[in-house]
């Protein structure tokens, strides 16, 4: 008996227990001031937050574990343009849904946000509106938290007067889910903040990158779509990715790229579609990642490959409608091509295992050069060129020779069924 006593009372120490609720509103009731019911409630009290606009004269701090509730993002909360709307800091377990949060203010020394947290952990922030603000949601020294479906959107218009949608310093294994962000400097930045998790979240039309990270490794980026980015992915300086059927669309404008790898290694980069971007595909200094089961389809450059990229593994991809498919700036190949679907292969398959019987070059002398001299682009399609290129096939002297698909797919089901 004396054991099972003891049994309830720590049940009940570790479960946490909602002491409270409090309701706000812009009428007749106890509270008008989101702040007053905040510093009154107790520890994991609710606090619902009635339909109204709510101006604030300062932001509103949270210091203690708490949920915030609003009626269907018809709670507004306005921070006037001073500091951040909501600061959440040195606490856990807190709770914000259901608002509408906008108005940020903006300094050249601070990031203010719709909701700024530090030095917590174990929150969650869904299904919220953060419009109109500097940073959306920033989290510092912050862990275990859960950002989702939110809708993220500014009006950034240049780099230096704008913040991110969803930005992460020194934060860990926090996930970022079926958020939508338009419209900031990058959708998505990540600074030292390792073992994330980023699925199912739209980035659009951002002035930078969709998703830019430096310093977090084994992070797991999955069924995200990055449209009209000025780029999509940039990558930097981190190991063990894993990129799994994201889609990287029309990053288009001079020297773009829909996927930049700088200094990532040991990483998969598998079931992604690549579709109208100038570079599609792009590394440097990035080295043993595996690359395979990726389409490319429609874009300028596919995939660049830098001279200073070692023992990547590219197979099992798919190459359709691409203006260049590879390019790379030096004549060794120490990274492995093979099994890709190619439209360009032009041989032949006679005992029909769905395999090219002769290997394929897909670099060109044209891509090689793009890839060294940028500005030679305006020359594409000259006939001095396409003569050089015809050379170039009967004796190549310029173009790497060890850079080919020994054993490139014919029959494009064989892939195609397997994406």
């Amino acid at each position: 008996m004396k054991n099972i006593i003891i049994t309830i009372i720590i049940i009940n120490l570790l479960t946490p227990i909602y002491a409270e609720t409090l309701r706000v509103c812009t009428g007749a009731c106890k509270y008008r001031n989101l702040q007053a019911a905040i510093d009154q409630a107790p520890p994991y009290s609710n606090i619902f937050v009635e339909e109204g606009i709510y101006i604030l004269s300062e932001e509103i701090v949270i210091s203690k574990p708490i949920k915030l509730i609003g009626k269907e993002k018809k709670s507004i909360l306005d921070g006037s343009k001073i500091k951040n709307v909501i600061k959440i800091s040195q606490t856990y377990d807190v709770e914000i849904t259901g608002f509408t949060i906008k108005n940020s203010g903006y300094s050249d020394i601070q990031e203010f946000a719709g909701i700024y947290i530090e030095k917590s952990s174990n929150c969650r922030i869904y299904n919220n509106s953060l419009l109109d603000n500097t940073y959306g949601i920033y989290l510092a020294y912050v862990q275990k938290c859960i950002i989702e479906n939110n809708q993220i959107i500014s009006n950034a218009i240049n780099e230096v007067q704008s913040g991110n949608g969803i930005h992460l310093w020194y934060s860990y294994e926090n996930q970022l889910k079926n958020n939508f962000v338009r419209k900031h400097r990058d959708g998505f930045y990540f600074e030292y903040s390792e073992n994330l998790v980023v699925e199912n979240n739209i980035s659009v039309e951002n002035i930078r990158y969709g998703i830019h990270f430096m310093f977090c490794h084994r992070a797991k980026i999955f069924n995200n779509l990055f449209l009209k980015n000025e780029a999509g992915i940039a990558l930097m300086y981190s190991n063990r990715l894993e990129l799994n059927a994201n889609q990287i669309q029309y990053a288009w404008g001079r020297g773009l790229k829909g996927l930049l790898l700088k200094d990532i290694n040991d990483s998969e980069i598998v079931r992604n579609i690549f579709s109208n971007n100038t570079t599609a595909f792009y590394t440097d200094n990035s080295n043993r990642n595996k690359i395979y089961k990726n389409q490319f389809l429609s874009n300028g450059i596919a995939m660049e490959i830098l001279g200073n990229s070692y023992e990547n593994e590219i197979f099992n991809n798919y190459f359709e409608n691409n203006l260049f498919d590879v390019a790379t700036n030096s004549r060794s190949n120490p990274n492995l091509f093979k099994e890709n679907y190619w439209d360009k292969y032009k041989g032949y398959d006679l005992n029909k295992d769905g395999y090219g019987d002769i290997f394929y070059r897909p670099i060109t002398l044209f891509s090689f050069w793009v890839s060294k001299y940028p500005d030679i682009f305006i020359l594409l399609r000259s006939p001095m060129i396409d003569f050089l290129e015809t050379l170039e096939k009967v004796f190549p002297v310029v173009i790497p020779s060890q850079l080919k698909d020994e054993k490139p797919v014919l029959n494009k089901k064989i892939i195609l069924d397997t994406l």
